[in-house]
């Protein structure tokens, strides 16, 4: 065994329950890592997303743009201007919620920030989605 103390990965996840109709507030935080909130009005919902995404956060992003995107009745646009980092995590999380709005019907729109609009460029993905400025 090494001299190396060890580091316990911690991450405090706090989930608020699901609304059943558009509610703004906060929707999800990991460990003040990313968080995510619910904002704008009921015809145009906006889910703001702050901090970094990364394999620690991913799932947690998810979670939180589904409970957005059932609570919102038609569109919802995914503000990332907030975000300082995102990987092919946080890309393949919005590629799957692009999925399940066209499954639902809805209309999902992306606002991507400086970091994500080059991941998006990278990776050719930005044709797939409506980009806000």
């Amino acid at each position: 065994m090494s001299g190396w103390p060890q580091q316990r990965n911690t991450v405090e996840r706090r989930m608020v329950q699901p609304p059943t109709a558009y509610r703004p507030g906060l929707i999800a935080a990991t460990n003040n890592h990313m968080y995510v909130r619910l904002a704008g009005t009921a015809q145009q919902p906006v889910a703001a997303v702050t901090g970094d995404i990364d394999q620690d956060s991913g799932a947690d992003l998810q979670r939180a743009l589904t409970i957005a995107l059932d609570a919102s009745p038609r569109r919802l646009t995914i503000d990332m201007t907030g975000v300082g980092f995102t990987d092919s995590n946080g890309l393949n999380v919005l590629l799957r919620m692009r999925e399940r709005a066209r499954h639902a019907g809805k209309i999902l729109s992306l606002r991507p920030g400086r970091c994500l609009a080059r991941l998006l460029e990278v990776t050719e993905t930005g044709s797939l989605f409506t980009i806000e400025p």
